[in-house]
């Protein structure tokens, strides 16, 4: 999970960081 949460907090800014994670659980 934090590879995931790390690609998509460079992928994404950091309010899509949440929802995204989220989805990753």
């Amino acid at each position: 999970m934090s590879v995931s949460f790390k690609n998509t907090s460079t992928f994404r800014p950091k309010h899509f960081q949440v929802p995204y994670m989220f989805l990753f659980a």
